[in-house]
């Protein structure tokens, strides 16, 4: 148990803030490195539980995070501290002197760790074991520990399937969820409303999380990556004719009309933050989610502008990949396929309590927005150079 700034340290001190400290799970993801940066900012101490990787303890994967964040060395700033162990033990794994710590200084809990395993795993049984066993060891660390307020970040796919407006306060999953994902995630939510002892539950449901609002920058290349991915692959391989375009014969089984539900993380996280510094905002569901979301047409569009690229049609009722099929398009399938069911079913969401308690809306994804999310993604390569250029430094460090 160590502050992040110095990892020799093993007592850290109280948390000096009146509200106690926060004590959070997934702070490494792509969105818990936001809600990091943004409660630091908000003066707020942060426990950050965390396990070691193969490569990096536990307390050097938490370093990185004020670095990465751009809040490194900043002293007016509370810096975090760093518990080892993990969602999937009792008591988190936690050392007695680390659940003494917890008692003694957190008030809250800010949930935001998940697994994203759409469907069963039978070798790791994931996504259950984070999503409900772990949230429910965490629950049972809430009642060890005496913090009585939950924050938990869900996701606004507990709705299941739905095509229709979901809102906030509706029941989840009443005609069934595309995945065991959502399946595990309602079941999450329905154990944090039956624990006694948590008198105070907030719910944050979020839509498709994709890189920050104004830059594009992402650390995720998952959900809607996949399909920019694939059509990047795609751009490198082809045949361009003399104006430097290309032929990329895809047919999508849509209609073109399908909404897409996207968020910028940043956004998201300034979101939670808000609701978490509000006492009078807790206790509420809030669907982080868009007022005007992007269909599949703009989407197809613009990624046919930045890579300079035609022959795409949207063919809706068929039944594809077919017997007529090209290899692109038997291509584009296999590397979109968990996906599809987001694509052909996508419910719009009510975000009122959003609006009238945290005070924000979503920023609209229009085509500059979702240019700048693909241009990021692709001079990054899609993570790729981020992994190569770590890579190359652990090279030259041995």
């Amino acid at each position: 148990m160590s502050h992040l700034q110095d990892g020799s340290q093993s007592h850290p001190q109280s948390s000096p803030d009146v509200r106690g400290a926060i004590f959070m799970t997934g702070a490494t993801g792509f969105l818990g490195r936001y809600l990091v940066r943004d409660l630091m900012q908000q003066g707020r101490t942060v426990a950050l539980l965390s396990r070691a990787s193969k490569d990096e303890t536990a307390q050097q994967r938490m370093n990185v995070l004020p670095e990465e964040m751009g809040v490194a060395g900043d002293a007016t700033l509370p810096q975090p501290v760093c518990l080892e162990g993990s969602l999937d033990q009792p008591n988190l794994g936690l050392s007695e002197e680390s659940l003494q710590w917890v008692r003694d200084n957190c008030t809250e809990i800010l949930h935001n760790a998940a697994s994203l395993t759409f469907d069963t795993d039978v070798r790791t049984n994931e996504p259950r074991k984070t999503n409900l066993e772990g949230t429910q060891h965490l629950i049972d660390l809430a009642a060890a520990t005496g913090i009585s307020i939950f924050h938990d970040v869900s996701t606004a796919y507990v709705c299941g399937l739905r095509s229709d407006l979901v809102r906030e306060e509706d029941p989840v999953g009443i005609n069934g969820f595309r995945n065991d994902y959502e399946h595990t995630k309602s079941l999450a939510e329905k154990a944090i409303k039956s624990a006694a002892h948590l008198t105070t539950k907030t719910f944050y449901r979020p839509a498709i999380i994709v890189g920050e609002f104004e830059s594009g920058r992402t650390t995720s290349y998952q959900g809607p990556y996949q399909t920019m991915l694939y059509t990047w692959v795609c751009s490198q391989m082809a045949e361009r004719n003399s104006e430097g375009r290309w032929e990329h014969p895809v047919r999508i089984n849509l209609s073109g009309n399908e909404l897409r539900n996207f968020v910028p993380v940043d956004w998201v996280s300034m979101a939670i933050v808000k609701g978490i510094m509000n006492p009078a905002c807790h206790g509420r569901t809030y669907h982080l989610t868009p007022d005007a979301p992007v269909t599949t047409a703009e989407l197809e569009a613009t990624l046919e502008e930045y890579f300079g690229y035609s022959g795409v049609t949207f063919v809706s009722n068929t039944n594809l990949p077919d017997a007529d099929s090209t290899p692109a398009e038997i291509d584009f399938y296999k590397w979109t396929g968990q996906y599809h069911k987001y694509m052909s079913t996508e419910p719009r969401f009510d975000s009122t309590n959003t609006r009238e308690h945290l005070g924000t809306s979503c920023p609209v994804i229009d085509k500059a927005a979702l240019l700048r999310l693909i241009d990021f993604a692709v001079q990054a390569e899609f993570g790729r150079l981020k992994k190569r250029n770590r890579r190359q430094s652990r090279s030259k460090a041995a």
